[in-house]
């Protein structure tokens, strides 16, 4: 990273409807809207104080077969309009987020995902926001399925990777932490 952000909002998103960024959404577990956050929430910071952290749900294994025969490429580019004028210094775009998460449907086929997330990734890197949007392979990292080199697309499409902790699988994870 070039410069120092030292406030990130973050948000999810899907790839089909992109609610939540301009507009707000509720997927269940609270209002997603990103607008909202960077303009009010970091009211007063610079715009190269902020940078917004976009979790990006592809659809599972069917929506990246649409990315992948160009049936959402209009949705990409609306996603690289909504990245190349929102209000964050840097946007980093968690693609097919926790994609190794079996619920998500993604570990059927993972080169399909590997497939749409370069394909996201070629788009934005051919954009206007090429400098701005950073790539993030985020891992569920929890009990796998498949090994996490099933899903890998490659060190020249991430920028970043990412990890979710939420199934303790550390050996330490299972002491007792308080002394008891």
């Amino acid at each position: 990273l070039s410069s120092f952000v030292p406030a990130a909002a973050m948000v999810y998103t899907d790839l089909e409807t992109l609610r939540g960024l301009s507009r707000p959404a509720d997927y269940g577990s609270g209002i997603e809207y990103a607008d909202g956050i960077l303009d009010n929430l970091f009211a007063g910071h610079s715009n190269g104080d902020v940078g917004l952290q976009i979790g990006l749900w592809l659809g599972g294994s069917s929506g990246c077969r649409k990315i992948n025969a160009g049936e959402w490429d209009d949705r990409i580019k609306d996603l690289i309009d909504y990245m190349s004028g929102c209000s964050a210094a840097k946007d980093f775009l968690r693609i097919g987020y926790e994609f190794d998460n079996p619920s998500f449907g993604y570990s059927d086929k993972p080169a399909e995902y590997i497939r749409a997330f370069r394909r996201v990734v070629t788009a934005i890197r051919k954009s206007p926001c090429k400098s701005k949007v950073l790539s993030v392979w985020h891992s569920w990292a929890a009990p796998k399925v498949r090994p996490l080199q099933s899903f890998w697309p490659g060190e020249q499409y991430v920028d970043w990777v990412g990890v979710s902790i939420f199934q303790q699988l550390y050996p330490w994870a299972n002491t007792d932490a308080h002394g008891g």
